[in-house]
């Protein structure tokens, strides 16, 4: 019933209408091969118009053998048509009516003609118009040609306007271009019939109306395909014109032979034609006809094997399957929330449709016509490559690159791609293997060829491989069906995720404005704010705050905690004591062992907003992570508490026309991953190109995935960046200021009146104040930005900028309070990922500082607290200080347990720098602090304060198994474990305590000698050591 479901509503046109779908299979196919041609010459020649010169001729150069074919093909047709003119004038003279179409039917089945065969003189028509079609789809939106001039063209992204004459710019491209064409038509034409005349002229006057206003990049590139026909139509002619002189010249020598008594004519030095007709060689020897030997049906070489469609057809859909559908839909099926944007519904299970389509028409369509239009010996090949492809293709997917991490929901590798010698190494042997073997299997043993001996085995080898071939086509065919259930069972198992934030989505647009995120504070009462940046930063804080010194004013009342820790290098371990303090600590989770991990996640993310709410405070709550352990929050866990009002804001402030961009470049990026993923491994990265597939510039930036080109340059945006970086620039507009006394001059500027009254308790009579829990993932998603601003942009260039402030990471002569950091907090920075990190910290620190200008310019910032805090940090191998040895071959970064915790108390001022020893699993205390008294868990019954930090090592679990939807059961996965005390900059202070375990004081598990983590500088390991496992990251 699912399964019925599922496919129903793939066959619903809400989304692909049949016109979508026939385009997508038609002519996306042949528009991403002219991206992906254009982007790879332009890497090249760094010049959009000569791009597009390599463009033309590449294109024209592949597609030769197929318009030649279509030549012949036609040439065919009007030859059948002139031969049979005189016949079927006869008939359509002397009969009418039925008895005429009898007749004719009758004339063309002696004549081996059926009247669809007309179709074929209009061949290259057909061919023509999908072709012209995806090169105007693609020129025509391309943004790299724009403002880009090429010799006298000032602009290939417009109109060329070479001439201006009476008062008007005339464009002089598209009439040289139908100069060129008329040309073509009239040498090509030379003795065909008038129809074929006028059917190329009428086209040429077509192009030239609907050219005429195309930008002169479009109209270059189709005067090159103009000017390269005209060419090989010239070179055609002088060819055949060299061919008929030689035949007259063979023919004026035949005549001169001598005949001899038998009848039989001599030929020279050549071959003697016998009584029988047969052509014997010179040797005297017989040979069969049409060139192959008696064994022909045998025989298994190009030349002489029987093409075999229905091989051809099954290993086409077989790629279409694998890559465009089983592929994706295992991409989908691991995480399919985390392609859903509830704010904007698009289901993710349409990916893999689209993709689909895309393989269909790429190897069931497109090389199904260059199969069709290939002669005997070509099809021969074609089956065989195709069979090498299928073999290669399964085997690349099924056994490399099945360790590159994690993968994001733009198709992007986190640590990117890259393969070992060693593998590289292997897999080019095994395809080599895989071609010789496809080679072996079908060559020729019958030994009778031309040139043959007898061999020895022959026809063991025969009868061997003939089994094989035979088969092969079955196999293909079981592999087809198989991979084809596996997708099905793939999209099945996905529906259910995706159903539930279809309902979700729903549920929101029912609800429309009433549903938006607002963010109240009180004017009157006392703010809380506990703000969660996953992953910011705390070491980059002096960094930050040295570049940018006007942020100390901004953050005036901050205290900076630099010597703190969380308890795991990932959001699944360090969120459960952030939100609800040391009892939901990883070690103290897994002592709970009969809760499962989802149920411990929701109750720490309750303690704080329940609390806040049983005690007279307005409870907002923004994104609460891994709520229920689904990528996207589980509101409902708030629903036994009426007043707390929970909101997921990712997402929520996206332009539209960017995210049906985005949806654009997934539904084509996806076929580009299957297609990677297949390929042997020493290309796939060229084909990935850090992410981006070869994809090209458009007119709408869309959101997706970022390529780095060194250190300062970058184009693209990054989507999970952006969903969320755009709720930080949005604070203000989602701020509400309630409170007494407010009037319109009272209420703030910036978009807060538009919000009010969308809560009638918020702010009312009796509150004491307002909380707010949120989640912000801006400093989770590394991102080159444009300096100085640090704001995103489709193109960045931070050169000059980053040339000219080598030294901002320098804090030798002081860090943000005038101080000498110790050296061993020299910060290293010098590659993509480590500035990348750096610039979406120092941009979320910006937007947070004009947050709290909005704040003080409403009169609610002396009575708010603001806690900055973060779950984990980074393994970024910057400090000497955090890179830990464990004296055996194992290093550790304690930087990934290094998270931000900056706080304001009410009516604080100044900047300060507090070296007191802190974990994340402090927030609960310092957010409760001097607002509640006596605070107790609601669920447990237990006191909330932070003094389990000072009664024993704090203990961090060193997992790496992040993910929710596998690490869900009742306890974390076994995992080593460290103990850190008092100064976790003092490598003296971290143990390991426990390996592959979930205990940390495990004594089975007890390293069996005590492992103190040395000082890396007096040990083994220098620093180049370090540096080099950092530029790996």
């Amino acid at each position: 019933m699912r399964v019925h479901r599922l496919l129903s509503e793939f066959g619903t046109v809400t989304i692909m209408n049949m016109i979508d779908i026939l385009y997508t299979i038609l002519i996306e196919p042949l528009r991403l091969l002219f991206e992906v041609i254009f982007v790879t010459a332009n890497r090249f020649t760094h010049h959009p118009g000569l791009s597009i010169i390599a463009l033309s001729l590449a294109i024209n150069i592949l597609v030769l053998p197929l318009y030649d074919r279509a030549d012949a093909v036609q040439a065919e047709a009007r030859d059948m048509e002139k031969k049979l003119k005189r016949g079927v004038d006869h008939i359509k003279k002397v009969f009418d009516g039925d008895e005429r179409m009898m007749m004719l039917n009758a004339y063309y089945r002696q004549n081996n003609y059926r009247p669809t065969d007309a179709i074929k003189g209009s061949v290259s028509l057909f061919l023509e118009i999908p072709f012209f079609i995806s090169a105007y789809r693609f020129l025509s939106n391309l943004v790299t040609i724009q403002g880009v001039s090429f010799g006298p063209i000032a602009d290939l992204g417009a109109p060329d306007a070479l001439l201006f004459a009476f008062g008007t710019r005339i464009n002089v491209l598209p009439f040289l271009m139908t100069g060129v064409n008329l040309i073509s038509c009239a040498i090509f034409t030379k003795g065909y019939p008038l129809k074929t005349k006028i059917q190329l002229n009428v086209m040429a006057l077509f192009f030239l109306f609907f050219l005429y206003t195309s930008p002169a990049g479009l109209v270059f590139y189709w005067t090159l395909n103009n000017l390269f026909s005209l060419v090989k139509t010239i070179v055609y002619k002088i060819i055949e014109k060299r061919r008929r002189k030689r035949r007259a010249d063979e023919t004026a020598e035949l005549d001169g032979k001598t005949v001899v008594p038998d009848g039989m004519t001599a030929v020279p030095d050549r071959k003697t034609v016998v009584p029988d007709g047969k052509t014997a060689a010179p040797d005297g020897n017989d040979a069969a006809p049409d060139g192959n030997d008696a064994a022909s049906g045998e025989r298994t070489g190009a030349a002489g094997a029987t093409p075999n469609p229905g091989l051809f057809r099954t290993c086409g859909f077989f790629l279409a399957v694998l890559i465009g559908g089983a592929i994706p839909a295992a991409i989908i099926q691991a995480s399919p929330q985390e392609f859903i944007d509830i704010h904007d519904f698009h289901n993710p299970l349409w990916y893999v449709g689209s993709s689909f389509c895309i393989a269909v028409g790429f190897f069931c369509v497109w090389m199904r016509v260059f199969y069709w239009l290939a002669n005997h010996r070509g099809k021969v090949i074609f089956e065989r490559l195709m069979v090498t492809a299928c073999l290669a293709a399964l085997v690349n997917y099924m056994f490399f690159g099945r360790g590159l991490g994690n993968l994001s929901t733009a198709l992007q590798y986190d640590d990117g791609m890259s393969f070992s010698l060693v593998e590289r190494i292997l897999n080019t042997v095994l395809m080599l293997l895989i071609a010789a073997g496809i080679v072996f299997v079908y060559r020729d043993y019958s030994g009778t060829g031309a040139g043959h001996r007898p061999q020895i085995h022959s026809g063991i080898l025969l009868r061997s491989f003939t089994r094989i071939r035979i088969h092969i086509r079955g196999a293909v065919l079981a592999a087809s069906l198989a991979i084809s259930a596996m997708t099905v069972f793939q999209l099945v198992t996905a529906r259910g995720p995706v159903e539930e934030a279809r309902a979700q989505a729903e549920s929101l647009l029912a609800q429309g404005e009433a549903q938006k995120a607002t963010i109240p504070l009180s004017k009157t009462g006392k703010n809380v704010i506990v703000l969660m940046l996953d992953r910011g930063m705390g070491p980059f804080v002096p960094y930050i705050f040295n570049e940018k010194p006007e942020l100390k004013k901004q953050f005036d009342g901050f205290t900076y905690y630099p010597n703190t820790i969380s308890f795991g290098g990932s959001t699944i371990f360090g969120t459960p004591g952030l939100f609800g303090g040391y009892e939901y600590t990883p070690a103290e989770m897994n002592r709970r062992k009969t809760e499962l991990l989802a149920d411990k996640q929701n109750e720490a993310l309750k303690v704080m907003p329940v609390l806040f709410d049983r005690n007279g405070y307005d409870v907002t709550v923004c994104d609460p992570t891994y709520a229920s352990y689904a990528w996207v929050p589980d509101l409902t866990i708030y629903d036994d508490y009426p007043d707390i009002r929970a909101f997921n804001t990712k997402g929520s402030f996206n332009d539209p026309e960017e995210k049906a961009a985005e949806v654009r470049d997934l539904n084509r990026n996806f076929f580009c991953f299957g297609l990677t993923k297949v390929m042997p491994v020493i290309v796939q990265p060229y084909f990935y190109q850090n992410g981006r597939y070869n994809q090209s510039e458009q007119k709408v930036a869309a959101y997706g995935a970022q390529v780095q080109d060194g250190i300062s340059r970058s184009q693209g945006l990054k989507a999970a960046f952006m969903n969320t970086f755009n709720v930080l620039k949005n604070l203000p507009n989602i701020t509400e200021i309630v409170g007494e006394g407010d009037s319109e001059a009272d209420a703030p500027a910036a978009g807060s009146a538009a919000q009010a009254g969308q809560n009638e308790n918020v702010g009312a009579a009796g509150s004491k104040g307002t909380f707010l829990m949120m989640t912000n993932d801006s400093t989770h998603e590394p991102m080159l930005l444009q300096e100085p601003a640090y704001e995103p942009a489709d193109n960045v260039d931070n050169t000059e900028y980053d040339e000219a402030h080598r030294d901002r990471f320098d804090l030798k002569n002081g860090s943000i309070e005038h101080k000498t950091l110790p050296k061993d907090r020299d910060m290293i920075i010098h590659t993509e990922g480590r500035l990348a990190h750096y610039e979406v910290n120092m941009a979320s620190m910006i937007q947070l500082g004009k947050w709290f200008d909005f704040m003080r310019e409403n009169g609610v910032y002396d009575n708010t607290k603001i806690i900055l805090v973060a779950d984990h940090g980074r393994n970024l191998w910057q400090f000497d200080a955090l890179t830990l040895d464990d004296g055996s071959s194992n290093l550790y970064d304690a930087e990934s347990y290094a998270p931000l915790l900056m706080v304001k108390d009410f009516g604080a001022t100044g900047f300060k720098t507090d070296e007191t020893f802190m974990t994340n699993a402090d927030t609960p205390t310092l957010a409760l602090k001097d607002v509640v008294e006596n605070p107790v868990n609601p669920f447990t019954g237990k006191v909330i304060d932070n003094r389990e930090k000072t009664a024993h090592p704090q203990y961090i679990i060193g997992s790496d198994d992040w993910d929710a939807s596998t690490n869900n059961g009742t306890q974390f996965t076994p995992s080593t474990w460290f103990a850190v005390h008092d100064d976790m900059w003092n490598r003296k202070n971290w143990t390991v305590t426990a390996e592959n375990s979930t205990d940390p004081l495990d004594v089975a598990k007890k390293p069996k000698k005590s492992k103190i983590i040395y000082d890396v500088k007096k040990d083994k390991t220098d620093k180049a050591d370090i540096t080099d496992k950092a530029d790996k990251n």
